[in-house]
């Protein structure tokens, strides 16, 4: 018994990572991320570039126009011949922030540099996050996306985060502006604002409508603010309506779980028993990119099934560590959330590259409301975008955060297969656990180990209990060996007798093999722990790139003269040694991890420890047998690349799981040594004891009874229906 649950638990374990494994492969990047690590792929139709290059006033294929308007325009004339008037001076590009990593040299917490084409984001950096973990080079959580026009010549064009794309004026015909130069304002340019305008004129080349964009920044903070106004130069009221692009693909982090990026949408969803009150949730509104890529809808919001009242906060694009969220501005003293549909209403996906989805780009395109604007009067539109790590010591701390409930980015989940098995409430707990005492001892590798001695402490009263009943059993079942013997000669050819006999003799004699089964009960316990904190090391922040025991592997390569990464981050593989990458097809090879071989000698001695030889064991047994010892092989391989950190835990846990065994069983020799140890009766003449009545165990014994009585009536009737159908 305890054999065949141990089997179907690693089966069922190596099964689930297989299937997780599977469904997440993808590209998977080195540690330093180049800055432009989007896919370089030629788009249908391209946005003119700096350099020069051609203009295409279509948009990229998926595309075509902007979304209907949720309102049309009062009967208002439209605005004839209406067309951008071009900019043709060299324009600067505005930064603000700075990626100085000291915060007493620099107060903000990030760089963004902006580029006059559509008085988009070049890119935006942050400071106190680097891509590498020995040099500092700034993260870029948002960056241009980058794509050849001509693989002749290299020439490559760029679509810009936020940039403006398409004006509709009246009329609903959209004028494309996102291959535009826009115009610095470099009276309004200055440490902490970049302005940009651009100006539409009609039939009669008169200026007829002006858009100003206008970034800010603040210290400290992860947001910048954008206000896009709209001034009617004209004597005639005018109905606008923008088109903007919104984050585009964040860059792959390592990791060889592969792709983890995903679009997520927060809404105020009111409730049942008060339609009038509203709260924040992003339930079933987690997109995976593949999903995004793959649903034939190119419209993300709205998705057809929103309830009544239901309105978008925020829309977001995340990868294993940071996100790029577009949301209104926060008042944080107001009781009312102010949700993003009110100003932009649709959001749709903007995807280049082709039909193949390992070359598919991906950037989120909204829609605002219409927008009166009065004769010689000015309009406005205020968004802002957070652009950041997905820590929740900053997200479900901040007070403007967790007024939009923005700490609704971070999850802790494999997803797939395993996500009904990993519990958010649990892995919060583990990391909750794991800051206490990486604040107590200063070290996650400690804080990690530290844990392993409180699971392991919780668990030892079941453990023990666990390990004395199957010794128990193993003596019984030893005891009754001459009678089982006998029962097989007896009953030879006739295996579905012979086990009805053999649950009858176990009752008769208070022995019950389901208690076997009580030994893998610690480790079922424990595989919810396992999952969790694999979720948890994979994804939260508070790891990545922290080492572990002081990171003493490190020094100890600096004092000979080399960069040994060893364990120098508990959220990657432990790179013992260091190789040039190996493809084996299924997967590439980079280094040799020692965690998880020393966690296949650890297993292999867990299992020749704790397996107990029976008298004239069954080839069902033995096949058993062998088959855990493939998995003991196997398992170690599969967590190969695995975080470090989740392999310290897993290693850690085994070890001293073997030590705990030991000291049970020397315990249990103890006893028997003076002669307190009664395994039960099992022996002829002895009195049953017997499980508990109306106990598990004892439930458990009536229904492996029953269900070998329901296979014998089945034999029959197969039987008789089989000579039937002869006859």
């Amino acid at each position: 018994m305890q054999r065949t649950l141990l089997t179907i638990l690693l089966v069922a374990v190596a099964v689930g990572l297989t299937i997780a494994l599977a469904s997440h492969r993808g590209e998977t990047p080195g540690d330093a991320p180049a800055e432009t690590q989007t896919p370089a792929v030629s788009p249908e139709q391209s946005a003119k570039t700096p350099e020069g290059t051609d203009t295409a006033d279509t948009p990229p294929a998926e595309a075509e126009k902007p979304a209907e308007a949720a309102q049309a325009p009062a009967d208002l004339p439209p605005v004839e011949g209406l067309h951008v008037v071009a900019v043709t001076q060299t324009q600067p590009e505005p930064t603000l922030g700075s990626t100085e990593r000291d915060p007493e040299a620099n107060p903000y917490v990030l760089e963004a540099k902006f580029t006059p084409w559509g008085g988009g984001i070049k890119h935006i950096k942050l400071s106190r996050y680097s891509t590498v973990v020995d040099e500092h080079i700034p993260y870029p959580v948002q960056e241009q996306a980058v794509y050849t026009t001509d693989t002749a010549t290299g020439a490559a064009s760029y679509l810009y985060p936020m940039a403006a794309y398409a004006v509709i004026v009246n009329d609903a015909k959209p004028i494309y502006v996102y291959g535009q130069r826009w115009a610095v304002d470099p009276a309004a340019t200055n440490a902490t604002n970049a302005t940009f305008t651009l100006t539409l004129a009609g039939a009669d080349d008169k200026p007829a409508l002006r858009l100003i964009r206008t970034w800010t920044i603040d210290p400290e903070r992860y947001d910048l603010h954008l206000t896009q106004q709209f001034e009617n130069l004209t004597d005639k009221p005018m109905n606008v309506r923008l088109t903007q692009l919104g984050p585009v693909d964040p860059i792959i982090e390592g990791g060889y779980l592969g792709d983890r990026r995903k679009v997520v949408e927060c809404y105020l969803q009111p409730l049942r028993s008060n339609a009038e009150s509203r709260y924040l949730t992003t339930e079933d509104h987690r997109f995976t990119r593949a999903n995004v890529l793959d649903q034939q809808s190119a419209t993300i919001w709205p998705s057809g099934d929103e309830t009544p009242g239901r309105e978008l906060a925020w829309v977001a694009m995340t990868n294993r560590y940071f996100a790029a969220a577009l949301h209104a501005e926060i008042d944080v003293d107001d009781k009312v959330v102010e949700p993003l549909q009110r100003q932009f209403n649709v959001v749709r996906r903007l995807t280049w590259g082709g039909s193949d989805p390992k070359n598919k780009s991906l950037a989120l395109l909204l829609d605002s409301v219409p927008v009166a604007v009065a004769p010689a009067g000015k309009a406005k539109l205020q968004v802002a975008l957070f652009a950041g790590p997905q820590d929740p010591a900053l997200l479900k701390k901040d007070p403007a955060y967790t007024r939009i409930n923005l700490g609704d980015l971070i999850e802790y989940s494999l997803g797939g297969f395993c996500a009904f098995c990993t519990f958010a409430w649990l892995a919060d707990a583990l990391l909750s656990f794991l800051s206490f005492f990486h604040w107590m001892l200063a070290d996650w590798g400690l804080a990690i180990i530290a844990l392993v001695a409180i699971v392991r402490g919780i668990l030892h009263p079941l453990t023990k209990r666990s390990q004395v009943n199957m010794m128990k059993v193993g003596k019984q079942m030893q005891m009754l060996q001459p009678e089982i013997e006998r029962l097989k000669t007896k009953y030879k050819g006739n295996s579905q007798k012979l086990n009805q006999e053999m649950m009858a003799l176990y009752r008769e004699r208070g022995v019950n093999p389901a208690a076997m089964g009580l030994g893998c009960l610690p480790m079922f316990l424990q595989m919810p722990i396992w999952f969790a904190l694999y979720a948890m090391l994979f994804f939260a922040i508070e790891l990545r790139q922290q080492p572990a025991f002081y990171n003493v592997f490190h020094h100890i390569g600096e004092l000979f003269g080399a960069n040994w990464m060893f364990l120098t981050d508990l959220s990657t593989q432990d790179k013992f040694i260091r190789l040039p990458e190996i493809g084996l097809g299924f997967a590439t090879i980079d280094s040799i991890n020692i965690l998880p071989l020393l966690m296949g000698v650890v297993f292999f001695i867990q299992q020749k420890y704790t397996t107990q030889a029976t008298p004239q064991m069954s080839d069902q047994a033995a096949a058993q047998q062998k088959m855990m010892k493939w998995m003991v092989m196997l398992f170690p391989i599969m967590l190969y690349k695995a975080p470090s950190g989740l392999n310290l835990y897993i290693l850690t846990s085994t070890a001293v799981g073997i030590i705990e065994s030991k000291r049970v069983r020397d315990h249990i020799k103890l006893m028997e040594d003076r002669g307190d140890f009664d395994p039960g009766s099992g022996a002829a003449g002895g009195k049953p004891k017997g499980p508990k009545p109306g106990g598990f165990l004892d439930r458990l014994t009536k229904a492996a009874e029953q269900r070998q009585r329901e296979m014998l009536d089945q034999q029959k009737t197969g039987g008789k229906k089989r000579n039937k159908k002869r006859k």
